[in-house]
């Protein structure tokens, strides 16, 4: 049993920490007041789609959109709680009061604003031809064996460029796995997706390209602008997080960021906002 000497060192030094703590939280001036779903804390749904979104168990995000709501939360006074979903889930979190935004690469898209509503733009998701030979014109992909993910924006377009030459995959690892083996000639990939999976082992010998302009694929001219996904009618979050989103633009916060995950800094340079059709 401890004496009462032990007990008084005890409270005394419990009384500190939590002066200590106190200071710490009051000395937090928040960038712009935020309103959350749990005071104090801004809640995420979000899915693992690295680079962009990697989740982990204790709340805590990594990945280029993980790092910048992290700073977000930070200059927000707020602490960061990840709930991780699958993305079918998780914009139906914010929707159901359950979070108060998504994160998860969500395109800025006029279907999408509809119905929630969506971030200033963080950065550009750029597509990109994966060969050997460095290719980065559509024209240069004739009579080729081609491979795309299923489900991307650019998809319509690829078809009616190569028709029967393209194959649709369900995964970006699947689409690796039948570049490695030969039985395609080249695919088609976001930019940082591709890069961060060469930087972890995977497309050894290939070359990454950003898909130069050409009339026929509507995202070489306008790539699709990626945004965090709220409530639609949060208005009071939106302006405080946007104003964060454009100081991080300011100070090249999202330049640096996705140069650390393998992307490109230029994709950072999001011009205007604007909507995909």
């Amino acid at each position: 049993m401890k004496n009462s000497s032990q007990l008084s060192c005890s409270v005394a030094l419990i009384t500190v920490l939590l002066s200590a703590a106190a200071n710490v939280q009051a000395e937090c001036t928040p960038a712009q007041k935020i309103k959350t779903v749990v005071p104090g804390v801004l809640t995420v749904a979000m899915p693992n789609f690295p680079p962009f979104v990697v989740p982990h168990q204790d709340g805590s995000a990594s990945g280029v959109e993980g790092d910048i709501l992290t700073e977000v939360a930070k200059r927000e006074c707020l602490k960061l709680d990840v709930k991780i979903t699958d993305f079918s889930a998780a914009i139906q979190y914010v929707v159901s009061n359950k979070a108060d935004l998504s994160s998860a690469q969500w395109y800025r898209t006029v279907k999408r604003s509809q119905t929630v509503g969506m971030s200033a733009p963080l950065y550009l998701d750029e597509f990109a031809i994966i060969s050997k030979q460095g290719y980065s014109k559509l024209d240069q992909l004739k009579g080729l064996k081609i491979g795309t993910v299923q489900g991307y924006n650019e998809v319509g377009d690829l078809k009616k460029i190569f028709g029967e030459k393209l194959s649709l995959y369900p995964t970006p690892v699947a689409l690796a796995q039948d570049l490695a083996s030969g039985r395609l000639d080249v695919g088609m990939d976001s930019y940082a997706v591709g890069a961060y999976a060469q930087k972890n082992g995977m497309y050894k010998d290939f070359q990454f390209k950003v898909v130069e302009y050409d009339d026929r694929m509507k995202s070489t001219a306008s790539p699709a602008q990626v945004g965090f996904v709220w409530a639609k009618d949060n208005e009071q979050l939106a302006k405080s997080v946007d104003k964060v989103i454009l100081d991080l633009h300011d100070e090249k916060f999202i330049t640096k960021t996705l140069e650390n995950y393998g992307g490109n800094p230029a994709s950072a340079e999001v011009g205007e906002p604007r909507w995909v059709e």
